[in-house]
C-alpha cells in the first residue's frame, strides 16, 4: 500500500497520525477518536490507512516497537467503530506480534 491508496479526504481529517515518540524512544501512532464517525462506505478506506501507517512505521522504525496512543477526548458513541478496533487487534495478532510497546487510552 502506498500513499496514493489511501483516500485523501480520510488523510485530511486527522484521525490518525503519527507523531513524536514516548518515553522508551518508541514511535507514537495516535488514533484521534474525537475524529472519527463510523461509516459503513468508508470503512475499507480508514483499513487501508491504517495498514498504510502500520507499514510506514514498521520500515521507518526498521522492526522496532511502536506505541499506539487513543486520544478519546471528546468523543461519544458516534465515534465509537468496533468494526475498526477488531480489525486493528487481529493486524497486530496476527501480522505485527511484537510491535506494540504499550496501549495508552487518553480520557476515555
Amino acid at each position: 500500500i502506498t500513499e496514493d491508496d489511501v483516500d485523501e479526504e480520510d488523510k485530511k481529517s486527522g484521525g490518525l497520525y503519527s507523531r513524536n515518540r514516548d518515553r522508551d524512544g518508541c514511535k507514537l501512532l495516535v488514533i484521534c477518536v474525537r475524529k472519527h464517525v463510523k461509516d459503513a462506505s468508508k470503512s475499507l478506506a480508514r483499513k487501508r490507512r491504517l495498514i498504510y501507517y502500520l507499514e510506514r512505521l514498521d520500515r521507518e522504525e526498521k522492526g522496532g516497537q511502536i506505541t499506539l496512543m487513543f486520544d478519546c477526548q471528546g468523543g461519544g458513541m458516534k465515534n465509537l467503530d468496533l468494526d475498526l478496533i477488531q480489525f486493528l487487534i487481529q493486524v497486530m495478532l496476527n501480522y505485527y506480534p511484537n510491535m506494540i510497546n504499550y496501549v495508552l487510552v487518553f480520557e476515555m
